[in-house]
């Protein structure tokens, strides 16, 4: 029966406005297996019958594996539909269902274990993109020109600019780690917030749902969204230096001094000449939309009372937009980042018409000759304006350099930058175990799949 029906209340406009059974699709499959966990405490607790814990956790499993399975309309959440769906199929020992729990923190457990899941996808799909970048840079050195101002202003090189690429994505890693410490520990049996009288062992349960710790105030645990908030925090940077990468790539194409992989390349319905890195402006597009619901996830929390409000129910929701957003986002230009590669003669015709390194000519006749780096300056700026570049001279001053990506040292940074990666995600799965482990300890000792 639904809750409202037990008050005698009727008429559908609730469900009409603030069912969230659309959306519990991408929830369902964590809601179960917190449903599950509940039960097996109450059924330690002698509440629910090994056989009808055994039918319930069928009635779970199937929602789990199939959470498409869900109505779409006729009750406020997963919840609602899940209590109803097992009284029907166990009976009055469904009953005992609302016994230590509350509706707050079991949406608040399934919400953790969602973003724990969905931000550990993330940082395995980032880490794989990051991957891409370094065995770009890897492949043999060929010159490049770099940018401030969007004036070709420095040569660098091929490895230094993959380089570049993979370690802004990698610096996303620590934040979605940083998620995972305040997602991982489980809320359940705060019930609305102050707790409950149910003697269940809250440890116990948040081990079988691979929580790392049970919070600390029932109040925070129910009342807050801060991992939410986290997680949204974490794809807006990873999208932001997806979408200037993404840019990065439009203008290098624009000015061919790249090749965009050419499943990535359409064609203009006007203009037989031109070809688009369409897919390029859909991630910068993504990004961008990614930003924007991220955004909207903590501005829907941020002027609401310390308590349990329905307005997170929305924040929940767009959470799961800004996710499906980034997540086009970093595919593409992972795709890309695989088949790119720099067209040499254009970035050489570059240098020699812009000559992009007159820093070094400065800085290397400074040196040379001991006069004050600020009247060198000046000569090569006078100078400068009057001459064509000298490719060969450009490239021999950009080997010199003393920092940054030289040869001898670049080989060292993408080992180091890999290890650093891997040992990033190896410390966000200790946090999370992952949803196979969590699975089976729920599901443990039922007949048949799973």
């Amino acid at each position: 029966m639904r809750y409202r029906e037990l008050k005698g209340l009727r008429g559908e406009s609730v469900y009409k406005y603030s069912s969230s059974l659309e959306h519990d699709v991408h929830i369902a499959k964590y809601v179960a297996l917190v449903t599950g966990a509940h039960l097996r405490e109450l059924h330690r607790l002698g509440y629910v019958s090994t056989e009808a814990l055994e039918r319930a956790l069928k009635v779970l499993k199937s929602v789990y594996e199939n959470p498409e399975s869900l109505p779409k309309t006729g009750y406020e959440d997963v919840f609602e539909y899940l209590e109803d769906m097992l009284q029907r199929k166990i009976g009055r020992e469904a009953l005992w269902l609302p016994l230590g729990r509350s509706r707050n923190d079991h949406v608040a457990a399934a919400l953790r274990l969602y973003v724990a899941d969905t931000m550990t996808s993330m940082a395995t799909t980032l880490a794989s993109v990051v991957k891409a970048f370094l065995d770009k840079a890897r492949e043999e050195r060929v010159p490049i020109v770099g940018f401030t101002h969007g004036e070709p202003s420095f040569i660098i090189d091929s490895p230094c600019l993959f380089l570049s690429y993979a370690e802004s994505l990698a610096d996303s890693l620590p934040l979605i780690r940083a998620v995972l410490e305040v997602a991982c520990k489980s809320p359940l049996y705060a019930a609305a917030g102050a707790g409950t009288l149910a003697p269940v062992d809250e440890e116990r349960v948040a081990s079988m749902l691979g929580f790392r710790a049970t919070y600390h105030s029932p109040y925070y645990a129910v009342g807050s969204r801060a991992f939410l908030e986290a997680a949204a925090l974490a794809l807006s940077l990873a999208c932001t230096e997806t979408s200037r990468i993404a840019e990065d790539f439009i203008a290098m194409h624009g000015l061919r001094l790249v090749r965009i992989p050419e499943d990535h390349i359409a064609t203009s319905s006007y203009m037989p000449h031109k070809e688009n890195p369409v897919t390029l402006e859909a991630a910068r597009a993504f990004s961008m939309r990614c930003i924007s619901a991220a955004q909207a996830v903590i501005l829907v929390a941020s002027k609401l009372r310390y308590s349990y409000n329905l307005d997170f129910q929305e924040a929940s929701q767009t959470y799961t937009d800004a996710l499906g957003f980034a997540l086009k986002a970093i595919n593409i230009l992972g795709e890309v980042a695989a088949g790119v590669e720099i067209i040499e003669d254009n970035a050489y015709r570059m240098i020699e018409e812009r000559i992009p390194y007159t820093a070094e000519e400065a800085e290397d006749r400074s040196l040379e000759r001991g006069v004050p780096l600020r009247l060198e300056y000046a000569r090569a700026a006078r100078s400068m304006r009057k001459l064509r570049g000298n490719i060969l001279r450009g490239l021999e001053l950009a080997q010199k350099r003393k920092t940054g990506c030289s040869p001898e040292r670049i080989a060292a940074r993408i080992e180091s930058l890999e290890r650093s990666v891997e040992e990033g995600l190896s410390e966000i799965r200790k946090l999370f175990p992952g949803l196979q482990h969590v699975s089976k300890a729920v599901w443990a000792g039922l007949h048949g799949r799973g």
